[in-house]
């Protein structure tokens, strides 16, 4: 992003956190986003199966 130079750097810092619950991340004004990488993240441990059962 290019800093606006008419605008002070200060107004244009935006934080943006981490979701740390599912009920956190359906209440985001981008719980559309947030749905859309968990059920990703989801489907990669589906595909890639990452663990071993014990």
């Amino acid at each position: 992003m290019d800093p606006n130079p008419s605008v002070p750097p200060k107004t244009q810092v935006r934080v943006i956190s981490d979701p740390i619950s599912y009920e956190e991340a359906l209440n985001r004004p981008d719980a559309k986003e947030c749905l859309k990488a968990i059920n990703e993240e989801l489907a990669s441990h589906h595909e890639n199966q990452p663990w071993e059962p014990a």
